[in-house]
């Protein structure tokens, strides 16, 4: 994804007097390419139908999800008027039933849940605005393979008349009260280097899978599980580093030993073995909080030269 919005950023930087008179050329450099990093499939007329004819007019774009029209796609040239399209998308998103509107000018890309009386904006980012990091990580909130897509509690609600003009239709029903009340935003997928810039917020969060730099990966249950497979990856790279690896303040701890003991001979809270093919039989330490096991991995990680931002997770 981080990839994609820097090809996306340098078009930007380079070729902005082009895009900025070109709607269609804006489409094509900059809007596509963004969807289809987010897993919707610009060919593929199941999911995303361009030019979309309704009775109230033409939607540039429906992105249909479980069958259904679900987010309505406003596209501008790059800086285009957004605030300006925001009262028609929202007419026609309410008079066809689809539940989420989305306006981007390639750079600015806001999102609103309709299913709040007024609409209420989820996000608004730009990708030239920095860290990158950032952007990518709401907009993941996008992608299709973790739909169905949820708004972040405590964003704006976009019914002031200044922000988007009057609205007397109804918002759309689809079995949730119209209320500003909505669940909090879990991240569906996330790098390590990004956990770790943000203070590993995943008290209370279970992992579903890890994805690692050669693009393998594997299903998790527990963080005590992404330890392990990350200490089998880096077994199978050659790279883990010899026990006893210490970790913990001043090294007062191991990490993992070639027997279920810390310094001192202290034995281990909740040792797991792990057969290497390095170092034979190793012991690694798995007791600990969500947050302590993932910087245990993070600090792994960077002592055997693997970029964290390369290691990617998805949550449950």
């Amino acid at each position: 994804m981080k990839y994609t919005l820097r090809v996306v950023l340098y078009r930007i930087q380079h070729h902005g007097s082009d895009l900025r008179s070109n709607e269609m050329l804006t489409r094509y450099a900059l809007i596509d390419p963004v969807l289809r990093a987010l897993g919707w499939d610009t060919e593929d007329p199941a999911i995303v139908v361009p030019e979309y004819i309704t009775q109230t007019g033409r939607i540039d774009y429906v992105l249909f999800w479980n069958n259904q029209k679900y987010i309505a796609l406003e596209a501008k040239a790059l800086g285009g008027d957004l605030p300006g399209a925001r009262d028609t998308g929202f007419q026609y998103c309410w008079y066809n039933k689809i539940p989420f509107y989305l306006i981007s000018d390639g750079d600015t890309w806001e999102l609103h849940d309709m299913s709040v009386q007024g609409g209420l904006r989820v996000f608004n980012v730009r990708i030239t605005q920095p860290p990158l990091g950032q952007v990518a990580y709401d907009l993941l909130r996008l992608h299709r393979e973790f739909m169905p897509l949820q708004a972040k509690s405590g964003s704006a609600v976009a019914s002031s008349t200044a922000a988007t003009g009057p609205h007397t239709h109804p918002a759309v029903s689809h079995g949730s009260s119209s209320t500003t009340s909505v669940p909090p935003f879990v991240p569906p997928s996330v790098s390590l280097k990004d956990l770790h810039h943000q203070g590993y917020p995943v008290t209370g969060k279970r992992p579903r899978k890890v994805v690692f730099p050669d693009g393998s990966s594997q299903n998790l249950s527990t963080w005590k599980d992404f330890l392990i497979e990350t200490i089998k990856y880096l077994d199978n790279l050659q790279t883990l580093p010899p026990p006893p690896r210490s970790w913990g303040k001043r090294g007062s701890s191991y990490l993992y030993n070639t027997a279920p003991t810390h310094p001192g001979g202290n034995p281990m809270r909740q040792p797991v073995s792990v057969n290497t093919s390095q170092h034979g039989t190793i012991y690694v330490e798995t007791h600990g909080s969500a947050r302590y096991l993932c910087q245990a991995v993070y600090e792994l990680i960077i002592a055997t030269g693997i970029n964290p931002e390369d290691i990617t997770l998805d949550f449950v």
